[in-house]
């Protein structure tokens, strides 16, 4: 079987876009379903995270990942210096953070938005701080 190559259009997905739908296809019948509302939030907060140079999904790469990969790791550290910060989060929620955006990109590359998955990378997840 040939391998899928994207299309133009594919290529060129906005990531405001593939978000909204990869999160409409995980929502429950009627709207609801806690993973696809965690996840909606997850991911929202990573575009808002990222450059504003970051317009589509073929835009994030291995680069991108390892930095949001250390910007968790900072909220991370910052929770177990300051128990009281809001900013900070569990190294626990930072892992998770990072394995919803993880299948995110799952579904982008099994759409053919992405031909490689950027999330895979070794060194991203060895940034990510211990649970």
């Amino acid at each position: 079987m040939p391998e899928h190559r994207p299309t133009d259009t594919e290529a060129h997905k906005p990531l405001e876009k593939a978000v909204e739908e990869w999160v409409q296809k995980k929502s429950k019948p009627g709207g609801g379903g806690n993973y696809a509302r965690e996840a909606d939030r997850v991911l929202t907060a990573f575009i808002d995270w990222t450059p504003d140079s970051v317009k589509t999904v073929r835009d994030i790469s291995r680069r991108t990942m390892m930095q949001y990969a250390e910007y968790l790791h900072r909220r991370a550290d910052a929770r177990v210096a300051d128990q009281d910060d809001e900013a900070g989060i569990t190294g626990r929620t930072a892992k998770q953070y990072y394995a919803l955006v993880r299948a995110f990109f799952t579904y982008c590359v099994k759409c053919g938005y992405r031909e490689e998955h950027p999330a895979e990378h070794k060194p991203a997840m060895e940034e990510l701080p211990d649970a």
